[in-house]
């Protein structure tokens, strides 16, 4: 008996697009973390930029991980995508506030 885990149904017909678009988009997100290190009068727009498009990385890793919502998943095994999604969101208005100096 083959053991498993939720990431892999290779019957669903968009769990590879899914899968692909959750990597683009965690690579753009290291892009943007990197271009923030060398780049010093926009750091903090490429910082919340980055973490926008980590937390879409997240959203995909949902997406894959219940088959685009439709199956029930442990919810011990959602926990890290979901505090993780919300905390790269957080992290990038506050990036997005300190850059434009918004509620100053």
């Amino acid at each position: 008996m083959e053991n498993k885990t939720p990431h892999e149904e290779p019957n669903h017909p968009k769990h590879g697009v899914i899968m692909d678009m959750k990597n683009i988009l965690a690579i753009l997100a290291v892009i943007c973390f990197t271009g923030s290190i060398f780049i010093d009068d926009r750091q903090f727009l490429f910082k919340a930029v980055a973490y926008g498009v980590g937390a879409l990385a997240y959203l995909g890793e949902l997406m894959a991980m219940t088959h685009m919502f439709k199956k029930r998943v442990d919810s011990r095994e959602l926990l890290m995508p979901i505090l993780f999604g919300v905390m790269y969101i957080m992290l990038g208005f506050s990036y997005a506030i300190e850059h434009y100096h918004l509620f100053s």
